[in-house]
């Protein structure tokens, strides 16, 4: 029997019930591994509450299965999130938030860290857990290492962007963004799309997060910057933004930044 079939949650504490046995098999020795994996892989294929929490649980699962093809797929698909994307989602205030917080997964972060070895991915990978924990200095001297080690690693490279963007160092971020190697992961498109609306280029800004939502139109992280860059007095761009934001909050109703702009739309 499938356990997450089992349990009937509501939308609100899915990503609860999900991180929960994510956890549970994580800490277990005597835990199906197998059965959960599967589910925890679905679960990270768009932006939900808690997707790079439970996708850290995921890539410790795969260590210890000695799945190295997943893991590194897993590690590949981690950084290529937005950064600290968990904090665009409200939460139950009544649940525990101890046991998600990046403090706890930081013990799973290093033992797969050790598992990585000295290569450039693992590098990257410790560095991401650094910029989750906002331990900046440590992040950046591992990237430092993945890039000095192989300067055109597309992960550290992208690991980089995210470091650079959360320092608001953005005109590098930009540069680094449009390079050859990045060009082609779809978060790329959004992170610059963001970058270019904080430098104030609003048609770089409106081209990337076009192409961004056109990638996948059914992820919330996606259709937000797309609805607020049609936000328009015109009654035809009011009437997109209306669509996109209903559908957004349709997939996700607990997304902050939809949350806000649909506030705003009905403040107007």
């Amino acid at each position: 029997m499938n356990i997450f079939n089992s349990i009937k949650p509501t939308e609100e504490y899915r990503s609860y019930v999900t991180y929960g046995i994510a956890a549970l098999a994580a800490e277990s020795q005597n835990y199906s591994h197998k059965e959960v994996q599967k589910e925890l892989k679905d679960y990270l294929q768009i932006a939900r509450p808690l997707r790079k929490e439970i996708g850290i649980l995921l890539a410790y699962l795969q260590m210890v299965d000695k799945n190295q093809d997943g893991l590194n797929a897993t590690i590949v698909s981690l950084i290529s999130m937005p950064l600290q994307e968990s904090a665009d989602f409200t939460f139950e205030p009544r649940l525990d938030r101890r046991i998600v917080e990046w403090e706890y997964l930081e013990r799973f972060c290093h033992l797969i860290f050790q598992n990585q070895g000295s290569t450039a991915l693992g590098k990257s990978f410790r560095a991401l857990c650094y910029l989750e924990e906002n331990r900046d200095v440590e992040a950046k001297k591992w990237i430092d290492q993945a890039l000095a080690q192989e300067p055109k690693n597309e992960m550290a490279m992208l690991t980089q962007a995210h470091f650079l963007i959360k320092n608001l160092r953005r005109q590098e971020a930009a540069t680094l963004l449009r390079s050859t190697e990045l060009k082609k992961f779809p978060v790329g498109a959004l992170l610059l799309g963001k970058v270019c609306q904080d430098l104030n280029d609003q048609q770089c800004a409106l081209e990337n997060f076009r192409n961004a939502y056109l990638q996948n139109s059914n992820d919330v992280t996606r259709i937000s910057p797309w609805a607020r860059a049609n936000l328009s007095k015109e009654k035809e761009k009011l009437a997109k933004t209306w669509d996109l934001v209903k559908k957004g909050l349709e997939l996700q109703p607990h997304y902050k930044p939809l949350i806000e702009l649909r506030d705003q739309l009905e403040s107007e």
